[in-house]
């Protein structure tokens, strides 16, 4: 089993209101106090993991959230210091952070290319102020377009996140929306399906979506304008100008390892011969309070190792996220397992057209991309 690349990925889980589609850890933003505290306990945080970390050195640093650029530049700067302090960064770094259009000024934006970090995510998921409406976002369609100007007058590197079969949305208003964000010339676009995930408002009240066959029309109208502008799908949401895939998310899609900080951030670890992943707790008071009285222990939900069992599972659940082929002995170098225990099941997807089987790789058919969820079940 060999050591992969290592980022280090820092939740931020702070939202002035929580969107209904959104089950990733947030909770209401606080006093300016809470803000300070957490910011202290996450440096703290930082500390202990620059032994943990080992001396290998960070490759991509993702500030995510909730919403990071609720934190003024300042608590931005404490945390970029501390990064930099307790951590050995490649000369080639990526440092992204996420951004929100209602939460970012000019100002702002400037100062965190100051701080050091190179790549902004933006949050625009719509460009319809009444779709915008219908997902509670915070901004509006002309906050979200002086928000990427303005990110473009400082980054180079920027995405925008857009979401598509939306509640009411219909064919038209899809691709209209992608099309403007197109014109916003991101080097990157994050282009994916409204889904339904549990225990989220959207769950228990499921608004009314569009149907399977708008849905597909909007995928292969979005592909085809997508390619026409030289946006290259390389992830199963990703789409990006030759150069300027997301080297974050690439290393959780290749099995990279992470280290995560913050109330609901995860990691995971290759040692020698064995894999482990941590989780931390999503209460952020109690993560503030647990770092403040040295309680360590405390902020981890989960501390475990994954087994063999699970291994084949894991790997494949990243890695066919990509459509690059998937070479044979990057499993058994990052799995420390044998492909021949599952080649059967490669024979068997390529007798239904779903992956070629090379001599040293696999490559996963445009029929295959469609059935990766069957694919992983077989794994499980």
């Amino acid at each position: 089993m060999i050591i992969p690349p290592l980022g280090l990925y820092i939740h931020i889980p702070f939202c002035i209101r929580k969107c209904p589609y959104c089950d990733f850890f947030s909770e209401k933003i606080g006093t300016d106090g809470v803000q300070d505290n957490y910011v202290s306990a996450l440096i703290k945080e930082l500390s202990i993991y620059s032994e943990a970390s080992s001396g290998r050195k960070i490759e991509s640093v993702y500030i995510g959230g909730g919403t990071p650029t609720l934190l003024n530049p300042k608590q931005i700067e404490s945390i970029m210091d501390a990064i930099v302090r307790n951590f050995c960064l490649s000369d080639s770094v990526e440092i992204s952070m996420e951004a929100n259009p209602g939460t970012v000024t000019e100002n702002n934006i400037r100062e965190y290319r100051r701080l050091g970090i190179n790549r902004i995510s933006l949050g625009v998921q719509s460009l319809n102020n009444d779709s915008l409406k219908r997902l509670c976002r915070i901004h509006n369609r002309n906050e979200a377009i002086i928000a990427a100007e303005n990110i473009a007058k400082y980054f180079q590197n920027f995405n925008i996140d857009l979401m598509h079969s939306l509640p009411g949305q219909s064919l038209k208003d899809a691709i209209l929306d992608l099309d403007e964000v197109i014109k916003l010339n991101p080097n990157h676009i994050s282009w994916y399906q409204l889904t339904i995930e549990e225990d989220t408002p959207y769950a228990r009240n499921i608004p009314p979506l569009p149907k399977e066959d708008i849905i597909d029309s909007i995928y292969l109208e979005g592909y085809d304008l997508l390619k026409q502008h030289s946006y290259v799908h390389y992830e199963v949401s990703a789409f990006a100008k030759k150069g300027f895939e997301c080297k974050h998310n690439l290393n959780y899609w290749t099995f990279g390892d992470y280290l995560g900080a913050g109330s609901g951030a995860h990691s995971k670890i290759t040692e020698s011969n064995s894999i482990h992943r941590q989780s931390r707790i999503e209460n952020t008071c109690e993560y503030i309070r647990s770092m403040n009285e040295n309680r360590i222990s405390n902020i981890y939900a989960t501390d475990d190792h994954i087994s063999n069992e699970d291994l084949t599972f894991e790997y494949f659940l990243n890695r066919l996220r990509l459509f690059s082929p998937i070479p044979i002995r990057e499993y058994e170098d990052l799995t420390g397992l044998c492909f021949e225990n599952i080649r059967h099941l490669f024979e068997k997807y390529e007798a239904e057209g779903l992956v070629s089987l090379l001599e040293d790789k696999i490559v996963i058919s445009n029929k295959g991309q469609l059935f990766i969820n069957q694919m992983l079940q077989d794994f499980i």
